[in-house]
């Protein structure tokens, strides 16, 4: 199935901070089958004043889930055969980028948790 995407982010000393991450799945004809939506908690490092646009208030932005934890959640809701499309390729590149720096810090995680028992 296809898979409509929208990764926001924000970006501060070259790192990507992402905002929100949304994705529809569509059967032929763009009907929607299933929809993923999630807000990202931010991170201290970027300047968030900009974020009461995207129409949450900041009680609901600070209590957001962690990006691992959203994107965890959405690949549980990715099923084998999706096919992710883009609006444009720098999102793409931004959510692989943020996507391969989340599962490098896991498998740091698991290794100290490892090393330590």
């Amino acid at each position: 199935m296809l898979v409509i995407m929208d990764f926001e982010w924000a970006e501060a000393g070259g790192r990507v901070f992402p905002t929100q991450l949304s994705a529809v799945r569509v059967l032929p004809g763009w009907r929607e089958l299933a929809r993923f939506d999630a807000i990202i908690q931010p991170r201290p490092e970027v300047n968030w004043s900009f974020m009461a646009f995207n129409g949450h208030s900041a009680e609901e932005d600070l209590s957001a889930p962690t990006a691992v934890t959203v994107f965890r959640r959405f690949f549980s809701w990715l099923s084998p055969h999706d096919i992710l499309c883009w609006w444009s390729s720098s999102q793409a590149v931004a959510f692989i980028t943020l996507y391969k720096t989340l599962k490098k810090q896991a498998l740091k995680n698991q290794e100290r948790t490892i090393s330590d028992s």
